[in-house]
């Protein structure tokens, strides 16, 4: 993608006349510019300000506001409503709805990325954060997202998104799963065998239900925060009984998160590459003791990713064809991430040993692969380390609305 600098009040001139950091493009005006030369997208860079009126993306584009933490003038606030489009990505923005919204954000038959973005409604909680409907939402993730003062923060009436590490409060009902839902996709809200769903907390300044199921089938809201005080010290079947108090239709709901531990959720990124040429591998599993998630073969150029995971000891199992197995014994602490290389070895005399940590040289190579890490974990560190916790976030922008 290529990038584009955008502000409150920008030209409406075609780049690069427009569009630079030194003369940015307004909003509207931005969202209108066609991919450039090479067939490139842009990837639109918002100042912070306030964008006022209706917007629709565009399909493969991105909309990345700076890393804010609700005070006055640090963010970028767009007030009014939001089209989605396939393969777009809205990152570090607020998204406030005007007196007549419906909708904040609609993601109509669209997979997309929702990272880092409040939604937030007036006070006569009237408006829905997030729309889903048809089938491609399932390829949707929405992740370290809040949704305050809405009627519903995120309605679906299709196919479920991944959803992770997001908050709901202040709002009439957080998540409401219509009866037109599909059938497939139950386990994307919170499924104990997967690292990449769960850690989302359901505020009790939520006044109706945090989750509606119209549906007949079971809705998987497992390792989930209910701030519900005290419910990890009740027996499984009271525990269940008090979260389902906040639950409407069909659902299981253990195990669950104590209070307060979503917002603390750990991440672990494992890049699992050959010791001797640093070679990306693609064809790994990797496993993680003890836990119950299901073995992990997903993964992006070699980095296989567990984005939700409590605080803890564990192994990393590794395992690739053709390769010695590796074990990398870890401890994250709360809120932390962690990044780590498996280098793997053909079967053969012993060269070195196991790898037991982020990076222990593998057959010699260790400087390029050791910077390579570094400079990974201080971008995982940067994303999530730079923002306020969220209800500090809400919390601000309510006050200076």
């Amino acid at each position: 993608k290529v990038t584009r600098f955008v502000a409150q009040g920008g030209v409406s001139l075609p780049f690069p006349q427009g569009g630079t950091e030194a003369n940015p493009w307004g909003l509207s005006f931005a969202l209108t510019q066609a991919p450039d030369a090479g067939g490139a997208l842009s990837q639109l860079l918002l100042e912070p300000g306030q964008y006022i009126g209706d917007i629709a993306l565009s399909a493969g584009g991105a909309i990345v506001g700076p890393v804010c933490d609700g005070a006055p003038g640090e963010c970028a606030v767009i007030e009014g409503s939001v089209t989605g489009a396939q393969d777009a990505l809205v990152q570090n923005v607020v998204i406030i709805g005007a007196a007549d919204a419906v909708v904040l954000l609609d993601m109509d038959n669209v997979a997309m990325e929702v990272r880092n973005v409040t939604f937030l409604g007036i006070k006569t909680r009237q408006a829905i954060g997030i729309r889903a409907q048809g089938a491609l939402p399932a390829g949707s993730l929405i992740e370290d997202c809040t949704f305050a003062e809405l009627d519903v923060g995120l309605e679906v009436l299709g196919e479920l998104p991944t959803l992770r590490r997001s908050e709901f409060e202040a709002s009439a009902v957080g998540i409401a799963v219509r009866d037109t839902a599909r059938k497939r996709g139950e386990k994307l809200l919170g499924d104990a065998t997967n690292p990449n769903t769960g850690f989302n907390t359901f505020d009790d300044s939520i006044t109706g239900f945090a989750v509606i199921n119209e549906r007949n089938q079971e809705l998987l809201l497992e390792d989930n925060d209910w701030d519900i005080v005290g419910l990890e010290n009740l027996s499984d079947a009271a525990a269940r009984a008090a979260i389902e108090e906040r639950v409407d239709g069909n659902a299981d709901v253990i195990p669950f998160l104590a209070t307060g531990n979503a917002i603390l959720a750990a991440s672990l990124f494992c890049t699992v590459w050959d010791g001797e040429t640093q070679k990306a591998i693609e064809n790994a599993t990797v496993d993680l003791t003890p836990s119950g998630f299901d073995t992990i073969t997903q993964n992006l150029a070699g980095v296989y990713a567990f984005p939700a995971l409590s605080a803890g000891a564990y192994t990393v199992d590794v395992a690739a064809p053709g390769y010695d197995v590796r074990n990398i014994t870890i401890t994250l602490g709360p809120g932390e991430i962690r990044s780590v290389v498996a280098a793997m070895s053909v079967p053969g005399p012993e060269t070195g040993g196991k790898v037991p940590g982020c990076h222990a040289g593998g057959g010699g190579h260790g400087g390029f692969g050791d910077l390579w890490v570094m400079a990974a974990a201080l971008l995982l560190l940067a994303w999530a380390g730079g923002r306020a916790p969220l209800q500090v976030q809400v919390r601000r922008l309510r006050n200076h609305r």
